[in-house]
């Protein structure tokens, strides 16, 4: 992400397969569904997740890695930070908070195999602003295991003035959802943070894709990817941390390892390599 377009004019993303982009997810919740579902296909993840709100944002610091990806494939590795919301008069589901939600919006970066589609761009009908960043450009700068860590700050944020929704990166503002792209969605009701590999079981064994860094929390901090200094916007807006659930749907393949929080934040580390047998 270099340069910036003349006044009046906004980046947009040439796609180019296999590289680290970040993006501006539209999650399918069908496809997360299938985290608790035996199958030929199946996502993996590592979330942390709370359902305290009503929320008006959240924030974290993400390391970026050079995760292997099954080549050829429709997998992908990704990390994120997401706020999730019902319509009126309905109440999200704590213990399976993926099944109802009416909105989300998640913000990290992401690698494919080849053939992975996000939402991006007008396609998420986000408006953008910035004239410097985009979703969907290329982050150049990976992390190393037992070297430099390289991270980006996400925000996302409602700001009461006017119902936008803003999402910005590295405290830049990239754009905003306008309150008639969320409908009536005012505050969000689930605050999400995590990592996810989809699985095709290629070969008909548990795919190679690495989550994070390829490398399991146990490893460290210098070798193990993280999610820092998360916190949650209530609808008062006062900053902090909720009591949170974790998801770990393979511990053998992709693990999780909280760190000690702040009053006013959390951190974990998360991540692994994956391969074949590693679910057995």
């Amino acid at each position: 992400m270099s340069g910036v377009c003349p006044e009046g004019t906004v980046p947009i993303r040439r796609t180019s397969h296999d590289t680290n982009n970040f993006s501006n997810f539209s999650f399918s919740y069908a496809q997360l569904g299938q985290m608790n579902h035996a199958g030929p296909q199946r996502t993996e993840a590592v979330i942390d997740y709370s359902t305290h709100g009503p929320y008006l944002g959240a924030s974290a610091a993400l390391t970026l890695w050079d995760p292997h990806v099954e080549p050829n494939t429709n997998e992908y590795s990704n990390t994120f930070i997401m706020v999730g919301g019902v319509k009126p008069n309905k109440k999200a589901n704590e213990s399976l908070p993926f099944d109802n939600l009416d909105y989300q919006i998640a913000l990290g970066w992401a690698l494919d195999g080849g053939d992975q589609e996000v939402c991006i761009n007008s396609e998420c009908l986000l408006v953008q602003t910035s004239s410097k960043i985009f979703p969907g450009a290329s982050l150049t700068q990976s992390s190393q295991p037992g070297g430099q860590i390289s991270h980006i700050d996400v925000y996302i944020h409602r700001e009461l003035s006017d119902d936008k929704w803003w999402v910005s990166l590295n405290h830049e503002a990239i754009g905003y959802y306008p309150k008639e792209a969320v409908e009536a969605w005012m505050f969000g009701s689930l605050t999400m943070r995590g990592a996810l590999v989809f699985n095709t079981m290629p070969r008909r064994q548990h795919t190679s894709t690495q989550m994070g860094s390829g490398h399991f929390p146990s490893e460290g901090a210098n070798y193990s990817a993280g999610i820092y200094d998360y916190y949650s916007v209530t609808n008062s807006g006062q900053l902090g941390i909720d009591p949170a659930k974790t998801i770990v749907t393979k511990p053998n393949c992709y693990n999780y390892m909280g760190l000690e929080p702040t009053k006013f934040n959390k951190s974990f580390l998360y991540g692994g390599p994956g391969g074949a047998g590693c679910d057995s």
